[in-house]
């Protein structure tokens, strides 16, 4: 990952992807590590969960998102967020407008539905969430604007998932 000029050397990632390509993976993978200098703060849009330094876990509303970012920069942390709402473009403008001082370094996944639909079947979710996801993905992929100039990741596949089910 590149580091743009931000104040006091601080970064600010952003995760972009469909339900199901890997967003909360990669984070545990990378950035929920108690010794991470990031706060990792995922699923804004449902319950916003963050780990902090010492591994701690909070929870609160998607609203308190970007205070809890530019607080997180404020106390010397970078930052890393990601949220399926993030695949529309105008939610990621709101971002980098609520946060002018930083350039945000967005990572997006591909725009894969088949996929992702492939790997929420495969959670397993209780009560019918995995219809509700499947229908997010659905509704997001058709909204979801990659931009030209920007390298995309796959969607995460677990082994033994194929692309089609």
């Amino acid at each position: 990952m590149s580091t743009h000029q931000n104040p006091q050397g601080r970064r600010i990632v952003g995760i972009v992807g469909l339900p199901g390509s890997g967003k909360s993976f990669l984070m545990q993978e990378y950035f929920f590590d108690p010794y991470s200098k990031f706060i990792a703060i995922d699923d804004m849009g449902n319950d916003l969960r963050w780990k902090a330094k010492d591994g701690e876990l909070f929870s609160t509303a998607w609203g308190k998102t970007i205070a809890l970012a530019r607080m997180s920069l404020a106390m010397g942390c970078d930052v890393v967020l990601a949220d399926v709402e993030l695949c529309q473009s105008g939610r990621r403008e709101l971002i980098q407008s609520a946060i002018p001082a930083f350039t945000i370094e967005w990572r997006f996944f591909a725009n894969d539905p088949e996929q992702c639909i492939a790997n929420v079947r495969k959670r397993n979710r209780p009560n019918g969430r995995a219809d509700d996801e499947v229908r997010k993905i659905k509704e997001l992929a058709k909204q979801y604007s990659l931009p030209s100039w920007q390298m995309v990741m796959p969607v995460y596949r677990p082994e033994n998932t194929s692309a089609r089910e």
